[in-house]
Order: C-alpha cells, then structure tokens, then sequence
C-alpha cells in the first residue's frame, strides 16, 4: 500500500516491515494492528480533485474504460469510479486464509474475526499485495491493455513498473501519456509526457480529453 502525503518516515518504516508475510507469520497481532490504524483513518481522508476527474472521465468515455490504482484505499470509490481495478489490494476488505474467501471488512480486525464464508475464527488477513504476493486481477488487465486505444499513466515515472511493463502491452497505435510529479529524466517509451503535482495536473488533462469528445 502506498503511503499518504502526510504519513510520517516512522510510519513508512512501519509500513515496509508489515508489508512482508514473513512479519505476520511472525507477528500477526501486531501486523493487524498497523492495518487496522490505517483502515480507521480511512474515514477522514476525502477525495481529491484528481479523484473525482477521473471518475467524470469513466462516466463520459465512449468506450471501454479500466482504471488501475496502485493504493488499496477507497477514495476512487467514493469519487464515483466503478471499473477499477486494485493492484495491490484494498484495505477494506479482508481474506481467509483457510477458505482464500476476500470480504468487505471495515472494522478491526484480531484473532476473534470470524470469517464469512467458512466461520472459522482467526484466520482473516489484510486483502493486500505484500512484498513477494503477485498482483491483482492481472488477466484483466492484460486484456484491457491488448484493446487499449488510449494509456495514460498518472503519478508514476514512465520507466519504472508497473507502467513500463503496460506500455509494453499496449498496440502500436495507441496514443500513449505519462503524467509524473517530476520531468522524466529516463527514456520510457510514451509519445507524451508530462509533469507537475497529479492534484492540479489530473484535472487539467481530463478537462482537455473531455473538450476532445465534444
């Protein structure tokens, strides 16, 4: 899960460490605990300006549209996206290790959860991506990519993964955008760049493809 603006350097560090299955075999309690902080300040975060553009670009787009996020929070969600897909997990929702069951989860969670499906107490996990887990949903999102006419990658430099390694799956004739905090710097790939803070630059771009359907 990637970190919030704001988190401090301690709770980065924190996040690596629980971020690794070998800390919740060793520690789930204390694993749990981390998640669970976070899922509880989950309800005092809002969706920004970029959040809710991109959910009036889904609702406007002709065509087929597939929106990957790399954060497990739920702020696309509440910004109105619908056809998204969480690389790496979602926060709130949880996963049985006994039955591989994943439910919506908002509360804590410890040894006395009881999973839905199967009832059995104290084997619900975080439904995130840790450090060695494959991501999700990753068939659907090679298909989307194989009739991609339009990539755009936000907030991520072009030459690292995972847009680099989507890029590489889209058709030639795609038109193809990257959007990163800093200008790129590396050779990536894309036919367009651009820089500056996804906050202002987001809706500056969906305002643009917008006036473009018109």
């Amino acid at each position: 899960m990637a970190a919030h603006e704001g988190d401090s350097f301690w709770e980065r560090q924190l996040l690596e460490e629980a971020a690794v299955p070998m800390a919740y075999r060793q520690d789930p309690l204390r694993v749990q605990g981390f998640y669970n902080a976070r899922r509880r300040r989950l309800a005092a975060l809002e969706p920004t300006a970029a959040h809710r553009a991109l959910a009036q670009l889904e609702a406007a787009w002709p065509g087929d549209f597939l929106l990957v996020t790399a954060n497990a929070d739920d702020l696309h969600e509440r910004a109105g996206s619908r056809a998204l897909i969480h690389l790496f997990g979602e926060l709130l929702k949880v996963r049985c290790t006994e039955c591989h069951h994943a439910h919506p989860w908002a509360e804590d969670l410890d040894f006395s959860s009881c999973c839905p499906s199967c009832a059995t107490l104290g084997q619900l996990r975080p439904h995130l991506v840790w450090y060695g887990e494959p991501p999700l949903e990753m068939e659907r999102i090679h298909a989307a990519l194989a009739q991609c006419t339009c990539f755009l990658a936000l907030g991520t430099p072009g030459h690292l993964h995972p847009a680099v390694g989507f890029l590489e799956e889209v058709p030639p004739f795609a038109r193809t955008l990257v959007l990163s905090a800093e200008p790129g710097a590396e050779p990536d790939g894309f036919q367009e760049r651009r820089a500056g803070p996804a906050l202002l630059r987001v809706p500056e771009l969906v305002a643009e493809l917008l006036a473009g359907l018109a």
